[in-house]
């Protein structure tokens, strides 16, 4: 069984957790079992949940750019539902975390909820969502920890904070509305648009070079180059993963960073074209004809190849582990392989 992969199929197997361990060529990204390492810290671990099946804890320590660059990647490739923690339970036990350590963990999440607040508070500006959202946004991680995990009720109560936050801005308002203040304010805002324009016609330049520089780079990398694709680049407009062909290593690639084999990858595609009768295949999903052209149905399911669980086929695109792949980027490949 391989154990060796690139830094982001090393986060893709970790996160389908298919074997027990892995890393990555230079020691920097290795797991064991449900626990994942950036050099000797532990940044994550996955483990069930009461109401949720498996969750996935993060540490929310402050480290290296590189290992914080580590924790994104692993967050990027874990499907399911994560929560930012103090601790991952004791480093020399693997088991569930003791009751001390998930209240540690409760504690800190109602300290920064509370911090939320605060921050909420003194805002000066309009806020981008009703008050009422943003405290249920910042109130989520504490009760979905609380839920996960069957603990106390979180020592959180909006409705009070609702009424602090209405409270100031009523006071603010009050002393903004002096005519003073009024023509402060018009300066101030006739000030920003003139460096809000300015702002914009800079950003449009940037946004039209790098559109330039990603498509040569995509280019480049759909060629089978060893190019790196930046951030925004690595998907297409529609969200789907670009697949190209390694056949020096009988593999395929995304853009990911996830390999999977050109034969596995050949058996899916008899499977999502509708071949998976005579192939033998089981599976526990069921076809649902949309009528809605191209492919003929869709499928929510559960079928395994490889380190890969396809869960979602519809008449436009896949879903395979934390990948969505269009239905073209597919034909594309099977094209180019010459599949039927």
């Amino acid at each position: 069984m391989r154990r060796v992969f690139t830094n982001d199929m090393t986060m893709h197997v970790y996160c389908q957790q298919t074997q027990d361990w892995g890393r990555n060529s230079n020691h920097s990204i290795s797991f064991s079992g449900d626990t994942l390492k950036s050099y000797a810290a532990r940044i994550a671990r996955i483990v069930p949940a009461a109401i949720c099946g498996n969750i996935m804890l993060v540490t929310n320590r402050n480290y290296s750019v590189t290992t914080r660059q580590h924790i994104g990647r692993a967050i990027r490739a874990w499907e399911g539902n994560y929560i930012r923690v103090e601790t991952l339970g004791d480093a020399y036990f693997d088991g569930p975390l003791r009751p001390e350590e998930h209240e540690r963990n409760l504690s800190a999440l109602e300290t920064e909820y509370n911090a939320r607040v605060g921050s909420i508070i003194r805002m000066v500006s309009e806020p981008y969502t009703s008050y009422q959202d943003m405290l249920l946004d910042a109130a989520k991680p504490a009760n979905d920890y609380a839920q996960a995990f069957t603990l106390r009720t979180p020592n959180i109560d909006t409705a009070v904070d609702l009424s602090r936050i209405l409270d100031n801005r009523a006071k603010r308002l009050k002393r903004q509305n002096q005519p003073a203040q009024v023509w402060k304010r018009t300066m101030k805002e006739q000030a920003r648009r003139i460096r809000e324009a300015e702002r914009e016609r800079i950003n449009a330049e940037f946004r039209r070079t790098a559109r330039l520089n990603a498509a040569e780079k995509i280019a480049a990398w759909r060629a089978g180059q060893y190019v790196t694709l930046p951030y925004d680049a690595q998907t297409l407009e529609n969200g789907s993963a670009m697949l190209r062909v390694q056949r020096d290593k009988g593999m395929i690639e995304t853009s990911l960073g996830a390999e999977i084999s050109i034969e596995d990858a050949h058996k899916m595609y008899r499977f999502i074209r509708g071949s998976y009768s005579e192939m033998g295949f089981t599976y526990d999903g069921t076809y649902i004809d949309h009528n809605a052209g191209g492919w003929t149905g869709a499928f929510i399911g559960s079928m395994r190849l490889g380190h890969w669980t396809l869960t979602h086929i519809t008449e436009r695109a896949i879903r395979v582990g934390c990948h969505y792949i269009a239905q073209t980027e597919i034909n594309h490949i099977a094209m180019e392989m010459g599949w039927s």
